[in-house]
C-alpha cells in the first residue's frame, strides 16, 4: 500500500506541473498577449517564461509516465501479495531508489535544454531587436554564416559556434552601432506553447537528444 500511495503520489505531482502549464499558458494566450501574438512572438518565444513551460509540461509529463510504469510493473509483480503488507527493508530501499530515478530522469531530460554549456546544441537561432534590419525573425546558424561569408569573406568555418557568432557580429556594428541586441531561442522556444521539440529533422543539432528521450519513454 504504502508502494501504491507514494508512486501514486509522483504521479499527481506529474499531473499537477500539467495544470499548471495549461493554466499559465491559456493565462497569456487570452490575458497577458491576446491578439499582439504575432506582434510579440519573438519575444515570447526567447523569454524565460516560455522556457519555464516547456521544463514545466516536459518534468510533468516524464514524472507522470514513468511513475505509471514503476506501479504498473511493482502491481504485476505484486500481485500474490496481500496489499496490506507492510514494507521490509529492501521494499523501502528499492521505493527510494525508484522515486529517486524517477525525479532526477525527468528534471535531467526537462533542464538539459537549457544549460548554457550546451547552447550550441539546443539554442535554434536568435532573435533581434525591432530597429536590426539585417536580421528577422528567429535567425538561425545558417543564415548567420551565410551573411558573414558576404562581409568577411568565404573562409568562414561552417560549424561556428554561437560564442563566434556573437563576436562577429559585434565586430560587423561598432563602429555605427551599440551591441546589437539579441535574445536566444532555445529548446522550449520551437512553437507557440513551448513544448518538447519532438520533431526533429536528421541534421538537428538535438535529433540524438529527442530520440534518447523518446526511446526512454517507450
Amino acid at each position: 500500500a504504502a508502494v501504491n500511495n507514494a508512486l501514486r503520489i509522483l504521479i499527481s505531482i506529474g499531473d499537477l506541473l500539467t495544470g499548471i502549464y495549461l493554466l499559465v499558458i491559456s493565462v497569456f494566450d487570452t490575458v497577458i498577449i491576446g491578439n499582439q501574438y504575432c506582434e510579440r512572438q519573438m519575444e515570447w518565444l526567447s523569454g524565460s517564461f516560455c522556457a519555464a513551460l516547456g521544463v514545466s509540461i516536459t518534468l510533468g509529463a516524464n514524472i507522470s509516465l514513468y511513475s505509471m510504469m514503476c506501479l504498473s510493473i511493482f502491481r504485476v509483480t505484486t500481485l500474490q501479495k496481500i496489499s496490506g503488507d507492510e514494507m521490509g527493508k529492501y521494499e523501502k530501499i528499492a521505493l527510494t531508489f525508484i522515486i529517486i530515478v524517477v525525479v532526477f530522469l525527468s528534471a535531467g531530460l526537462a533542464l538539459i535544454p537549457l544549460a548554457d554549456s550546451l547552447k550550441d546544441f539546443f539554442v535554434d537561432g536568435l532573435s533581434y531587436s525591432r530597429d536590426m534590419n539585417l536580421f528577422h525573425a528567429a535567425v538561425s546558424k545558417q543564415s548567420h554564416i551565410n551573411v558573414f561569408k558576404v562581409y568577411y569573406g568565404n573562409k568562414l568555418r561552417q560549424d561556428l559556434s554561437w560564442e563566434e557568432i556573437g563576436r562577429l557580429l559585434d565586430d560587423m556594428f561598432t563602429n555605427n552601432y551599440e551591441r546589437i541586441r539579441r535574445s536566444k531561442i532555445p529548446f522550449y522556444g520551437n512553437a507557440g506553447v513551448c513544448l518538447f521539440k519532438y520533431f526533429v529533422k536528421a541534421n538537428d543539432p538535438q535529433f540524438l537528444f529527442v530520440w534518447l528521450n523518446l526511446a526512454v519513454n517507450l
